[in-house]
């Protein structure tokens, strides 16, 4: 029986390993509901379906729907704000069997936002880009690859041949469970505008461990602390940054198989009142 290939981390499935999770924006109340298996149970053949808004503005509304045939892929995604009937179009993506003897390759392209994309999948690496047809072809482009077991390297910039050549560029190196912080996860990333960073995870308990972010640039200092239920239906992540005195808690409570729950909470010693976001998701 052969292993199976283990692909590298792709370049932004780097960052959350160690860093605390993006959460949800305060001061808002959103849902993000998920009828993709609801609408496939009736027959409608469907790859993805999404709605997504918060309470306070229609703009921010957004229906995503999906739907694959072969190696084509079609999303289509609908915004009340949208000014531009091109935005209605969909992104279109083909998947080559093979690509000149290398396969997982995928070529995007995407009428809305004017902008032509190819992403590949090996062994040894993975890659994207995006390019912006209209504007120069102005792209960002990411790499990433494994360096050794459980070391990981990740590279992105933005490149425009037109203008200033090399805008911005950022490099990261992951380290997974390594025994020198515990079994747990350090990284180090360098910005090319924003300077250096450090994250590093410390497994305190089975289910708890220690988190500390230091960008200096913009000015974050976290300490803080990352609880997880062992079978993944919660997770609190509590952030205190001492540059800005400010404390964030966040995090996400599964109630049942279908409906989760997310939050977030932060607040500092020039508002003490805590700034609340609270999102619904629905599956």
């Amino acid at each position: 029986m052969s292993t199976p290939i283990e692909f590298p981390i792709g370049y932004t499935e780097i960052f959350p390993v160690v860093t605390a999770p993006k959460a949800l924006s305060v001061g808002k109340v959103a849902a993000d509901i998920n009828l993709t298996r609801l609408l496939k149970n009736a027959g409608v053949p469907v790859s993805r379906f999404t709605i997504e808004g918060n309470q306070r503005e229609l703009k921010n509304l957004q229906i995503t729907a999906e739907v694959s045939q072969g190696n084509v892929t079609a999303t289509s995604v609908i915004r009340p704000a949208s000014t531009c009937v091109l935005q209605w179009f969909p992104t279109i993506t083909y998947k080559f069997d093979s690509l000149r003897g290398v396969k997982n390759v995928k070529a995007t392209v995407n009428v809305g936002e004017k902008t032509l994309g190819a992403s590949v999948e090996e062994s040894a690496y993975r890659g994207s880009i995006v390019s912006k047809v209209l504007d120069g072809f102005a792209s960002e482009v990411s790499l990433s690859t494994r360096l050794v077991e459980q070391v990981y390297s990740g590279l992105s910039f933005s490149y425009d041949p037109t203008r200033s050549g090399l805008k911005d560029y950022r490099y990261s190196l992951l380290f997974r469970n390594r025994e020198e912080v515990r079994s747990g996860d350090a990284m180090v990333t360098y910005d090319g505008k924003r300077g250096w960073g450090a994250s590093v995870r410390v497994p305190v308990r089975k289910s708890t461990s220690a988190l500390v972010v230091v960008t200096p640039a913009s000015k974050e200092f976290l300490v803080g602390a990352d609880v997880r239920c062992p079978t993944g239906t919660a997770q609190i992540v509590t952030a205190l940054n001492l540059f800005q005195r400010s404390l964030r808690v966040s995090g996400f409570k599964k109630i049942t198989e279908e409906l989760k729950i997310n939050f977030a909470a932060e607040s500092s010693l020039k508002q003490p009142v805590p700034k609340v976001g609270l999102s619904v998701a629905f599956e």
